[in-house]
């Protein structure tokens, strides 16, 4: 397997290489890192290794994983960049007029205040929910103080705790991102075919991306104004209906 994933890496890097359209890229991506990529589709086999071979293994394969993701970011700035200086060379700009300068902004208190109170909901809901299932045991929770670094420490310390987490729920993307990080470095395999569900919060840019790479399993925008539309669509699915795949709320 290790042979396998290090042919993968080759692989990718070669062709990217050679890739000169963003289009092509993602295919590309979809190709290695998709859900029925050539990486996942080596990982499900992890279940045949010994205990002492799947860290090894998991190691290597977030490293793979890493690997190629880097590549592509490096190979898209590049052809983006290609692309502006095309632009550029084709068009007439005159760079010696003064700029203005970006005024410096910060939330409304009423804003900030509903992000304090939606944080607070969010907690609530959870426990609610998690009282009306007696299968579920929750082996701990501890605030990330809603931060990367902190999201990562609690992490650490819940994996030297336990060795049997196979859900995480975070109440924000940078607390899930410091989680992802702290499995990531203890050796565990996480993206598609993992055997740990992540639940996040937010639904940003950066957290959707890893949706699609399957490192998160769901993230969640809590935005009351699509309240009303979600409701309805999970009433569908509870009655067995056929729903589309996207909604667009505005």
């Amino acid at each position: 397997m290790k042979e396998q994933l290090e042919q993968i890496l080759a692989a990718a890097q070669k062709e990217l290489s050679e890739c000169h359209d963003l289009k092509i890229m993602e295919e590309l991506r979809v190709k290695f890192l998709g859900k029925k990529g050539e990486l996942t589709a080596i990982l499900k086999q992890m279940g045949g290794l010994s205990a002492e071979e799947r860290p090894v293994i998991g190691q290597l394969a977030n490293k793979v994983r890493s690997d190629i993701e880097a590549k592509l970011t490096e190979k898209a700035e590049a052809l983006r960049s290609e692309a502006a200086a095309k632009k550029m060379a084709e068009e007439t700009i005159d760079v010696t007029l003064p700029g203005k300068a970006p005024r410096p902004g910060r939330l409304h208190p009423l804003t900030a205040t509903l992000e304090e109170v939606k944080e607070i909901f969010l907690g609530m809901g959870f426990d609610i929910v998690a009282d009306t299932h007696a299968n579920w045991n929750i082996l701990e929770q501890e605030t990330g103080d809603f931060t990367t670094a902190k999201g990562k420490e609690v992490m650490q310390k819940f994996l030297r705790r336990y060795d049997d987490i196979d859900v995480l729920v975070a109440q924000n993307d940078d607390m899930a991102f410091g989680a992802i990080e702290a499995l990531k470095e203890s050796g565990r395999y996480i993206g598609f075919g993992d055997n740990i569900r992540i639940i996040s919060f937010d639904g940003g840019r950066a957290a959707l991306e890893l949706v699609k790479n399957g490192e998160i399993d769901v993230d969640i925008e809590c935005n009351p104004e699509q309240g009303e539309t979600l409701a309805e669509v999970i009433h569908m699915l509870e009655r067995g209906e056929t729903v589309e795949k996207e909604y667009i709320v505005e």
